[in-house]
């Protein structure tokens, strides 16, 4: 007979097959690429897959084929067994505190907190705890397909997962000083990308174009990012939203006041300054 446990596992492979059958909707995958996106949480569709206490929003590509950049929302105090992944996954945490023991059976696991990050290689298995007492809202994005398997007998135990703190990062001036970027996927000076933006509270990053798409998705504060630059009526960004800047596109980047903010952004090539 199965235990409690080994059921719950069950019913999340279920529950993950329901939501990948549904998540389509959820997706920016028919947005035209040329146009701007400004995606705050209100405008986000979670989709549930019960008993899983977890919830999925994909923002940008489609998580049943990949790339995606994905939303997902767990419940306080709850916990998600542990899994592995055919493909590796990137996690950045947006709020709430996750413990995330890599393999499940490891010990003394420190607590992530907002910016911190982990990568898991395809294979390795991991279980992902949110501790904190409100729900732990994470980004997790790939190149690939995503999905989940619980069957740990198949595992890959030749590789591990990584990790990196938000205040490990080396911040470097940029803009004149009036942003900081925090390299933590690659190098945005050379190529494709994934780095850490700071900006202090009320400061502006001046109106530019970038000869690549960027997406921007918002860990502290609340963001303004008028397309164009001189846009009068611009959505605010709070924690958990999603923007895209298509390519050439001119724009600016305004934290608002009452809190610094942190952005993480995206992009398949090196982030350059493009004609204005």
């Amino acid at each position: 007979m199965k235990t409690a446990y080994q059921m719950g596992r069950a019913w999340l492979v279920f529950g993950m097959f329901l939501l990948l059958s549904g998540c389509g909707d959820a997706s920016t995958e028919d947005v035209e690429r040329t146009a701007p996106v400004w995606l705050p949480p209100s405008a986000q569709t979670f989709i549930a897959f019960p008993p899983s206490p977890a919830g999925l929003a994909t923002v940008w590509g489609t998580l049943e084929e990949g790339p995606h950049a994905t939303f997902m929302d767990i419940n306080a105090e709850s916990e998600i067994p542990g899994h592995f992944h055919s493909n590796t996954v990137h996690a950045i945490i947006v709020s709430g505190t996750m413990n995330i023991p890599a393999p499940p059976d490891s010990v003394d696991v420190p607590d992530r907190i907002t910016g911190d990050y982990g990568m898991a290689p395809g294979g390795v298995p991991h279980m992902m705890n949110c501790v904190s007492t409100e729900d732990c809202l994470l980004l997790i994005h790939q190149q690939e397909a995503f999905d989940i398997a619980i069957d740990l007998s198949q595992a890959n135990t030749d590789d591990s997962a990584e990790f990196k703190t938000f205040d490990g990062l080396a911040f470097a001036p940029e803009f004149g000083g009036i942003a900081e970027f925090g390299p933590l996927i690659g190098d945005y000076r050379t190529g494709g990308h994934g780095t850490m933006v700071t900006l202090p509270e009320g400061a502006q990053i001046p109106p530019h174009t970038l000869s690549a798409e960027a997406r921007g998705f918002v860990l502290q504060g609340t963001l303004e990012v008028p397309m164009p630059s001189g846009q009068a009526a611009t959505p605010s960004l709070p924690i958990g939203s999603f923007f895209l800047i298509p390519e050439g596109q001119d724009y600016s980047v305004r934290c608002r006041d009452g809190s610094d903010c942190v952005y993480y952004l995206m992009q398949d090539a090196a982030f350059a300054i493009g004609p204005s």
